[in-house]
């Protein structure tokens, strides 16, 4: 009997940190709205439409957005503060993760962020922010992010550290720098920020716009080119993942099979191979969230772009009308295709974490 508990105890450690309650879809609110003027609308999850005012609870999967009047500032539950500006979208991805690194994922699909973030010892910050261009890991930090309609991205910090991830580089953004991030471009190097009081997103975003529809005919087929290459991606990687927890489930069921047999050399076996490839598959967790969080900003900022195009015809000549829209109709059919990839992997990877716990807490009963 003894022996028996030893080995239930030396499971439940290795199961813990699988466990997290938060870490498994269930229904906990991750923040609130403070404060609210003119439009501010949040999406459930589930596509619930519902109007931002302040005291309302947030959730994982929650997309925050603002109308051409509207300003929204939230905290979240570990006392991050924000302030999203006019005219932008914010998505919120799960808060407590299976991901090696449980850090809290953010999407600015387009507009004006504001940030201020609580440091966290020496540590690397918990709070990764994702827009169409570039991943930016936060430690510590007070900083604006701005993303226009051209999927360019700005970055000013007034306090700590902002590490910038693109395609093109990687920058550490200091105290008071900024860069900027073209479409498929690296960082800019590092300059002095603007300063708070001299700083005009609204401005920026204008110039921005008007190099936007200019450029729009020659930057159309590379944005379509980046969707048609990350589906071939995300197509592979889904599958290492489905595979993956295909083979969690399986171990989890030979660690179940040598338990009721009493079997305790198989059931120290199957124990080992279960820490091993849980390890491996949190990691690859982990990274199935930075590429499907990046992959769903570009799919946000396409959505935006296929509106602007629409709203502004008469700005393009015909034959770069045809073009792009061309272009944007193509992307408009891999969204669905991507999306139904992230989905049913998602679902996977819950199925699988979800086994885990339920495994610890049978354990745990058998301690009783």
């Amino acid at each position: 009997m003894q022996h028996k508990t030893l080995l239930v105890i030396v499971l439940t450690l290795l199961l813990f940190p699988f466990c997290n309650q938060a870490a498994f879809g269930e229904n906990i609110p991750v923040g609130k709205l403070e404060k609210s003027q003119g439009g501010v609308i949040v999406i459930r999850e589930d596509g619930k439409e519902v109007q931002g005012k302040p005291e309302l609870h947030l959730y994982g999967g929650d997309c925050i957005t603002t109308g051409k009047d509207g300003a929204v500032w939230f905290s979240l539950s570990d006392g991050a503060k924000f302030r999203l500006g006019n005219d932008s979208q914010m998505d919120i991805d799960e808060i407590s993760s299976e991901a090696e690194d449980d850090m809290t994922h953010l999407r600015l699909v387009l507009g004006y962020l504001w940030s201020k973030i609580k440091t966290i010892g020496a540590s690397r910050g918990k709070y990764n922010l994702h827009t169409p261009t570039a991943v930016m890991g936060v430690r510590g930090t007070e900083f604006d992010a701005i993303v226009s309609i051209d999927a360019s991205s700005t970055v000013a910090v007034d306090e700590g550290i902002v590490d910038i991830e693109a395609e093109g580089g990687t920058v550490s953004l200091q105290q008071g720098k900024m860069s900027e991030i073209e479409f498929d471009g690296k960082p800019s190097t590092p300059v002095e920020a603007i300063a708070k009081e001299k700083r005009d997103w609204n401005r920026w975003r204008e110039q921005k716009t008007d190099m936007f529809i200019r450029n729009l005919p020659r930057i159309s087929p590379r944005f379509r080119n980046r969707f048609e290459q990350a589906l071939s991606r995300t197509q592979t990687f889904t599958e290492k993942i489905n595979q993956d927890a295909e083979r969690l489930r399986d171990l989890i069921q030979e660690l179940r099979d040598a338990k009721k047999r009493h079997d305790r050399g198989a059931f120290l076996e199957a124990r080992k191979r279960l820490q091993e490839h849980s390890g491996q598959f949190k990691k690859l967790v982990g990274n199935f969230r930075k590429v499907s969080n990046r992959m769903r900003t570009m799919g946000g900022i396409s959505i935006r772009m296929e509106k602007f195009v629409l709203e502004n015809e008469d700005r393009f000549t015909e034959h770069d009308l045809t073009l792009i829209k061309a272009d944007l109709a193509a992307i408009s059919k891999i969204r669905p295709q991507m999306k139904d990839n992230f989905v049913s992997t998602r679902r996977n990877i819950k199925g699988a974490f979800m086994q885990l716990r339920r495994l610890s807490a049978e354990m745990k009963k058998d301690m009783q």
